[in-house]
């Protein structure tokens, strides 16, 4: 189901209003220390409709996981920091089968320092499970156009910190070292790798 769902999504991006501002991302990561094996695939499209107003797609495959989400995103300027968030409606298939999950956003940027965060979590999260709540927090600072240093915490990969260098506008590898288990002072050796390619229309 989730991957008829992914197909309808790329078919509604394709068919699109051309006044709109379309773009795109995709992404590989992998957390694992063989950055080959199990890597997460996801992606996504952010119609621009005007200077406040986005709808926003996204998917994410991992083996025999995967989800999608719909939302609507605002975002503006307030005392010379740009804001941003969004709201999203979705679901995962695994095999334990379909269910709905909610994710949100939050990002500010001021200057050379930014701030992006994500949650997401299904229905038993509401009665106290947390099970199923995943968050990637991301704090940086960005000496030059192309380059950016930080610190990342995501459930349940863990907290560390992070570098990203940017690569002719369409492309970013980024690399988190996460020492500390997510919400638990314990040692882990787990790197995560990232690259990301952007196109806009």
């Amino acid at each position: 189901m989730i991957r008829t769902l992914l197909v309808i999504a790329l078919l509604s991006t394709i068919s699109s209003p051309a006044q709109a501002q379309l773009s795109l991302f995709l992404e590989a990561q992998s957390e694992s220390a063989h950055p080959l094996n199990g890597l997460t695939f996801d992606g996504g499209a952010t119609f621009k409709l005007n200077d406040v107003l986005s709808l926003k797609g996204f998917f994410l495959i991992k083996g025999k996981w995967a989800e999608i989400y719909f939302s609507p995103a605002v975002s503006g300027e307030m005392g010379g920091v740009k804001l941003g968030g969004s709201i999203g409606l979705g679901g995962s298939q695994s095999a334990d089968g379909f269910q709905l999950r909610l994710a949100g956003s939050f990002g500010a940027s001021y200057s050379s320092f930014s701030f992006a965060g994500a949650v997401e979590f299904n229905h038993t999260a509401l009665d106290g499970d947390d099970s199923s709540l995943w968050y990637d927090l991301n704090l940086l600072y960005h000496p030059t156009k192309w380059l950016a240093v930080g610190l990342k915490d995501r459930r349940p990969a863990g907290f560390g910190p992070q570098v990203r260098v940017k690569i002719a506008r369409m492309l970013e590898l980024w690399v988190a070292w996460t020492p500390l288990k997510a919400e638990v002072a314990e040692y882990q050796p787990l790197l995560i790798f990232g690259a990301k390619t952007f196109i806009s229309f």
